[in-house]
């Protein structure tokens, strides 16, 4: 593997960061063009020509966030700080710092179009990220076409880790964590001893350094989590299968990353005991709305933090809404009932659920491309 790359203190992407990226990278294969300028097809219908109105809106303001997030992602990758621009200052330069970034990125197989294996294998040699290969085995001198047309090296089989580091002794790792919990199930003593915390806690690691459904998206296997399900339309996967389970049950990952209510709380704005109500809310809400509100509401947490006319339109509005999370799961202990706030809950999390479901569309599209 090539010498790994370091671009600086802020040139240190973590993985949602860069996995922005990619999508901004990928969406320029096919790009439109504005005033003689490449614009992402994630940007077109908002960012670049200011245009949110609506029945469209939902989809406007997922994609014109997409495309905020991976300017964001491009220009700190590049050591371009934004943290100095808003919003807008930085819509105005989408498209700029993601090209810079796709112009560094090698086609290995010079068709022109950037892959997702070929972000996966520019990400391996970026210091700090820890990205594991999409696939395991195989020949990389020998690239064939996969499902969907898409390029993977020959007799590879789909990597079931997202972490490169975990990656080196996952599969040692999962026989341990199955022979424990054989042994939790059958010896009392060892139960006892162990915890069901200490148990738990094993399989949090182990779940959070696994592929999600999504990122099998992007691979050219063509995988299916249904047992006894017609080839020619796909081989069962079980790590594939165990992803779309654990996504099925409710796993939200990063839930109770309350980016808002935890910018407030960070500066002293809300209480302790509201805040903890907030944030378990958070790692119950279905994970649509989650996606959907931390497209928004990371960059908003950004802005607020710089307290602001932001700060000062958003915190009235979400210290009522906090309350108000708190005085239904509190069932009325702690917390403010507020009527209005309630339609409010109940619109937003609508909104938030098709941005999520939008969203996550849209990720599976650009990774099968």
């Amino acid at each position: 593997m090539a010498e790994k790359v370091n671009f600086g203190t802020l040139g240190n992407l973590n993985k949602d960061q860069y996995e922005s990226l990619s999508y901004g990278v990928q969406s320029l294969n096919n790009p439109f063009q504005i005033l003689g300028k490449s614009i992402p097809q994630n940007a077109i219908l908002t960012t670049a020509l200011g245009q949110v109105s609506g029945l469209g809106m939902p989809i406007n303001i997922g994609t014109a966030i997409g495309a905020f997030k991976a300017e964001s992602a491009a220009d700190q990758f590049l050591n371009k700080p934004n943290q100095d621009r808003g919003f807008y200052e930085t819509g105005k330069r989408i498209g700029t710092g993601v090209q810079e970034v796709r112009n560094m990125i090698p086609d290995l197989n010079k068709d022109n179009i950037i892959s997702n294996y070929e972000m996966n294998k520019f990400g391996q040699n970026i210091q700090g990220l820890d990205l594991a290969p999409m696939y395991s085995g195989g020949d990389e001198t020998n690239m064939v076409k996969g499902y969907g047309g898409k390029t993977m090296p020959s007799g590879a089989t789909a990597n079931p880790y997202s972490s490169g580091s975990f990656a080196k002794y996952g599969d040692d790792y999962k026989k341990s964590l199955d022979d424990m919990q054989q042994r939790y199930n059958e010896d009392e003593e060892f139960k006892s001893s162990m915890g069901s915390y200490a148990m738990r806690d094993m399989q949090s690691r182990y779940d959070d350094n696994m592929k999600s459904s999504s990122d099998y998206a992007g691979d050219a296997i063509n995988q299916t989590n249904i047992t006894n399900y017609d080839p020619s339309k796909g081989t069962y996967d079980k790590n594939y299968a165990d992803a779309v389970t654990r996504e099925s049950q409710g796993d939200s990952a990063n839930a109770g990353s309350t980016f808002i209510c935890t910018a407030l709380y960070e500066m002293g704005d809300m209480k302790k005991s509201i805040y903890k109500y907030d944030k378990l809310y958070g790692s119950k809400v279905d994970p649509a709305i989650y996606r959907g509100y931390a497209l928004w509401g990371e960059p908003l947490a950004r802005q607020i933090k710089k307290k602001g006319m932001v700060y000062k339109l958003i915190k009235p509005i979400a210290l009522t809404w906090a309350n108000q999370m708190a005085y239904d799961l509190s069932k009325g202990r702690h917390g403010k009932n507020n009527i209005a706030m309630k339609i409010t809950k109940t619109i937003g999390e609508g909104i938030c659920y098709a941005l999520g479901q939008i969203f996550k569309r849209r990720q599976l599209w650009l990774k099968s491309q």
